[in-house]
């Protein structure tokens, strides 16, 4: 028997949520920013840890003065504890218990501003636009730590009719699944002779 994580009827349908057996990694597709790994034996992020002199001391400091004329440097910070949770926001960081032992530093996640000229294709990358792409850095970080966590689940109808996976919460493989269900039942009615 499949282990199922929650189930909700929507439309006469049991929708059940279950884990995806075999997500994607999220650094696979594309990304914005470039997640460089400062531990040894994991293999985090795009740049895995090989030599620290190079990543902390030289190319950090090429990224941070990037970061400081343009770009986006954020540090990645990691509570691993069983599993390892990941963030670029500090806040999150005091918020996680035994933060003095069981957290720290585990790496960087940058943009350099000619990546954002291009992305966004943009002459001049403004302070807003900047905060912006922080936003999208740290959801990519939240996401791969979901995906490092096995946090990966999909939807399936009881009937074995339909099935979705690669969602990063429960609640988006819910309202994926009840979406389906609904734009299934306003094309039904759509075709449905008028009497």
């Amino acid at each position: 028997m499949d282990y199922i994580i929650e189930s909700v009827e929507h439309r006469g349908s049991l929708i059940e949520v279950v884990p995806d057996e075999s997500p994607q990694n999220p650094r696979e597709d594309y990304h914005v920013g470039t997640f460089v790994s400062c531990v040894r034996n994991h293999a985090y992020g795009d740049e895995p840890y090989s030599d620290p002199t190079k990543y902390i001391d030289r190319e950090a400091r090429d990224q941070r003065a990037a970061a400081r004329d343009g770009g986006v440097f954020l540090p990645v910070y990691a509570y691993r504890h069983g599993d390892t949770i990941m963030s670029v926001r500090y806040g999150d960081y005091m918020r996680w218990p035994d933060h003095q032992w069981d957290c720290g530093t585990v790496g960087y996640v940058y943009v350099t501003p000619e990546e954002i000229r291009t992305f966004y294709g943009v002459k001049r990358v403004t302070k807003a636009l900047r905060e912006q792409i922080a936003d999208v850095v740290a959801h990519e970080i939240d996401t791969y730590s979901a995906w490092c966590n096995g946090n990966v689940y999909g939807w399936r109808l009881a009937d074995g009719d339909d099935a979705c996976y690669g969602f990063y919460s429960v609640e988006d493989a819910i309202e994926d699944a009840t979406s389906a269900l609904d734009a299934e039942y306003s094309a039904n009615r759509a075709i449905l002779p008028v009497s």
